[in-house]
């Protein structure tokens, strides 16, 4: 019986979920910056994010996966959407945050730049950019309620604290200057 790559891994970034999506592009950071022996190391460990079938994926022999990790295109790839998580009402930014104003692009696009500025306080950001972009569809964005002037978050806990662990930071010149 023969079988595709997409029955064994998952072949874009859509098909990540929140874990999935941080732990491949975390992987996919190392190898970029690491040599020698290290580079298969995480080439094995991006493909153990992307595995789809645990046991068709252990059947693979290493020149199988040299190729193969050679053909995830989508690795080399922005990726312009977000992990799909519904938290109550409040819902994932569409794709190409589309359904955000200009002013409200903006102000995500500020509290992405400051989480990969400042990363000692990339928590602060992070549960800023989380509320600033998970949304009730259609609500009015009031950047007022991201943080109040103390710097407090006043936006609902639960939400900030499921959300903010689906954003994993790293400067997107090397992701698009660099290559698998």
């Amino acid at each position: 019986m023969s079988y595709n790559v997409s029955d064994i891994f998952f072949y874009s970034w859509k098909a990540l979920d929140p874990k999935q999506h941080a732990e491949v592009v975390g992987a996919v950071e190392q190898y970029r910056s690491s040599e020698g022996v290290k580079r298969g190391y995480w080439r094995i460990m991006i493909l153990k994010a992307l595995r789809r079938n645990k046991k068709l994926a252990s059947k693979i022999t290493p020149e199988q996966a040299v190729d193969i990790v050679d053909d995830l295109v989508f690795l080399n790839q922005p990726w312009y959407h977000f992990p799909v998580l519904e938290i109550g009402q409040y819902k994932s930014p569409t794709d190409h945050m589309s359904r955000l104003s200009f002013d409200h692009f903006i102000y995500a696009d500020n509290e992405f730049t400051c989480a990969i500025a400042f990363p000692h306080e990339h928590k602060k950001y992070a549960a800023r950019l989380a509320a600033t972009i998970y949304a009730i569809p259609g609500e009015q964005f009031d950047k007022e309620l991201v943080a109040d002037s103390s710097g407090r978050n006043t936006c609902d806990r639960k939400r900030l604290a499921a959300c903010t662990g689906c954003f994993h930071f790293q400067s997107h010149s090397s992701v698009h200057r660099q290559s698998l």
